[in-house]
């Protein structure tokens, strides 16, 4: 078996990726283009062959981290990510090169984010966080049947009061922005720059979609989204705090699952939520399904670190503060920041 450093046809690449049952979205060759353009970084994309034929790969990216230095990561700006190989031979490969590939770099670490675990018992591993999918139907009529009686009755409460759906393309990001930026600010947190989305729509036109909750015409929920193969995967869904009382968020979690069953997807992903967190509830109370993540860090330069920023003092301190500054603000100050957090 070789590895190495991959050099070859990016629609090489990507074959072996929409073959792999593990792979998502992020793992295709654009993703980490994509993410250097708007936000910088180094890609670097590992592969394993095998009789001259590809067994397996291991996209990364080497960015500098607020609070953890140089790390190497699989996958930024993606729940999901790590290694896909045919064997644990090439997996096992695929991170032994990743880590001298971060020791030739000065990274401090790897972080590899794994739908499945990986054959490597001895790889220090944060089992913490989880992600939340809806396993869907042929059909939305038997989706809607299985909902409880109070989701059902919210969804008809905000049609009643005048909310409608509209699904869009790039068209429809500039209002989308502008809830996702103030809801990011209520929240606390930087944002994604509005560049991020716009160079998402042009990398995958036709994976990429964005959903509009509206009353009149005004924006009160929205969401984008990316589909790969038969899962349609949320990256963004906010509503405005001002009209929670008309189910915004209700109508535009609706409109999403009718949207991934129309275009024959079996599966909606609506990323990590800390558990015991209201929109982690809210989630559950569809009748989502809890799917582990396995964070997985190879220390190179000291001891490896799977505490989560956000339960750190100076953490909140930030966040108590950031939500007291100017949207506009927010969202100028907000993806320099972004970019450089460990997400």
């Amino acid at each position: 078996m070789r590895t190495g450093i991959f050099t070859g046809l990016r629609d090489e690449w990507d074959a072996y990726v929409r073959e792999h049952p593990q792979a998502t979205f992020a793992h295709q060759y654009e993703w980490l283009q994509m993410v250097h353009r708007v936000y910088g970084g180094r890609p670097y994309y590992l592969a394993a062959w095998e009789n001259g034929r590809l067994v397996g790969v291991l996209p990364l990216m080497l960015r500098r981290l607020i609070g953890a230095g140089r790390v190497l990561t699989s996958i930024p700006f993606s729940d999901e990510g790590g290694v896909c190989a045919s064997s644990g031979e090439a997996e096992q490969a695929l991170v032994s090169l990743a880590g001298q590939l971060a020791r030739e770099l000065g990274a401090e670490h790897v972080e590899l984010r794994q739908m499945q675990p990986l054959h490597l018992p001895d790889l220090a591993c944060d089992k913490s966080r989880a992600i939340l999918r809806m396993p869907l139907p042929a059909e939305s009529e038997h989706l809607w049947q299985s909902l409880s009686v109070n989701m059902r009755k919210k969804v008809r409460r905000a049609r009643r009061d005048g909310l409608t759906c509209q699904v869009g393309d790039a068209g429809f990001l500039r209002a989308f922005y502008g809830v996702y930026a103030q809801n990011m600010r209520d929240l606390g947190s930087p944002m994604h720059s509005l560049r991020f989305f716009e160079d998402l729509f042009e990398a995958f036109p036709e994976a990429a979609v964005a959903v509009h909750v509206k009353r009149g015409d005004q924006v009160a929920g929205a969401a984008v989204a990316i589909q790969f193969r038969d899962v349609l995967t949320v990256l963004c869904a906010h509503s405005l705090r001002a009209l929670q009382k008309l189910f915004p968020n209700n109508l535009l979690y609706w409109k999403i699952f009718e949207l991934a069953i129309e275009r024959g997807c079996s599966l909606a992903d609506f990323g990590r939520s800390p558990r015991g967190t209201g929109i982690y509830e809210f989630k559950k109370h569809w009748g989502m399904e809890e799917c582990q993540l396995y964070r997985y860090i190879l220390p190179v330069r000291g001891r490896p670190h799977l505490t989560d920023m956000r339960d750190s003092l100076a953490h909140r301190a930030f966040a108590f503060v950031w939500r007291r500054i100017p949207v506009g603000l927010a969202k100028t100050l907000g993806p320099p920041i972004f970019s450089r957090l460990p997400i």
